[in-house]
């Protein structure tokens, strides 16, 4: 699944095996939001099962569903989030937090990933 995930394309599998030790994965009950516009956000998410619903600040609604993340952009670079995400169903996904990104071997050049 993260090979779909462009931010992790350049990692070689033994960096990509590590990464997805990172994520956790957890139950989202339907009515839950994820993110909201505006707030920092500290972890992305990818779907495994279940749809998400997207605000963007302009109002448009998208939907995503299985293979499909969100919360990168916030994770990457510290700012805000750029839409509002709720879960219309329940949801079942894997989180990534900022500690775990930076903190990891697949950033950190010099660092050694354990095999």
């Amino acid at each position: 699944m993260l090979a779909r995930i462009p931010m992790f394309d350049g990692l070689t599998a033994r960096h990509r095996d590590a990464i997805a030790r990172a994520f956790d994965e957890f139950t989202v009950p339907p009515g839950t939001r994820l993110a909201t516009i505006g707030e920092t956000g500290n972890e992305m998410y990818v779907i495994v099962t279940g749809e998400a619903r997207v605000t963007t600040g302009r109002g448009r609604v998208i939907r995503l569903s299985a293979g499909d993340f969100f919360g990168e952009m916030s994770l990457l670079d510290g700012g805000p989030r750029s839409a509002t995400v709720d879960a219309p169903t329940e949801l079942s996904v894997l989180t990534l937090g900022r500690r775990e990104l930076w903190g990891g071997c697949w950033i950190r050049r010099r660092r050694s990933c354990a095999a």
